[in-house]
């Protein structure tokens, strides 16, 4: 599949779910979410983000839909609590106090 790390796939959908908290209306589509990933070096290829926003899907922290060849994510309430540090999501890195 791909060929880092299981915490770098775990840190990348924190990355994710982060970088939806802070843009209007908790939505972004992939490439936007693939420049946020960059900024914290992650480079990683736009079909790897797409597999992490589909396992981010699976787990009920963001919403996916598909608008003609771009995939687009909206954060849901879990992926909210995750960021916040209310509960916890399997797969994904905790984030750090403050």
């Amino acid at each position: 599949m791909t060929d880092f790390s299981d915490f770098a796939r775990r840190d990348l959908r924190l990355t994710i779910l982060k970088a939806l908290a802070a843009q209007p209306g908790y939505t972004a589509n992939e490439n936007i979410l693939q420049h946020e990933a960059r900024a914290v070096g992650l480079n990683r290829t736009r079909e790897v983000i797409r597999t992490e926003m589909r396992y981010l899907a699976d787990v009920g922290a963001v919403e996916v839909t598909e608008f003609g060849s771009v995939m687009i994510a909206k954060l849901r309430a879990r992926g909210q609590d995750h960021v916040s540090g209310l509960t916890v999501i399997d797969g994904v890195n905790l984030p750090s106090p403050v």
